[in-house]
């Protein structure tokens, strides 16, 4: 699914969750973050900004390698959420919300 759709999908669930009851809240955004749905949304911005790993590397100034790790394995820094983040102009909590929604 590409980013945009996802996060259109996420701007929807987050006016049906205004509806929700405090427990109904909390059970939702208590979903588990899985590294193995994190490394799906972040393979998915790399491609939805037509960019290759090698490409996306030089950006963020690390080896291809790494890129590799974490579109096959996630991660659990913040600081890699926070840098694609930043890089692509995305919320990290946007991009935590969606690695919930990748499965």
């Amino acid at each position: 699914m590409h980013t945009k759709k996802i996060i259109e999908n996420y701007k929807t669930n987050r006016k049906r969750i205004e509806n929700y009851s405090i427990n109904e809240r909390y059970a939702y955004m208590n979903r588990q973050i899985t590294k193995q749905g994190l490394a799906r949304v972040l393979k998915q911005i790399r491609v939805d900004n037509n960019l290759t790993q090698q490409e996306l590397a030089d950006i963020l100034f690390c080896d291809i390698r790494q890129i590799r790790r974490y579109e096959t394995e996630g991660t659990d820094k913040l600081t890699v959420i926070n840098l694609y983040a930043e890089k692509f102009k995305i919320n990290s909590l946007s991009i935590l919300s969606l690695a919930q929604d990748a499965f």
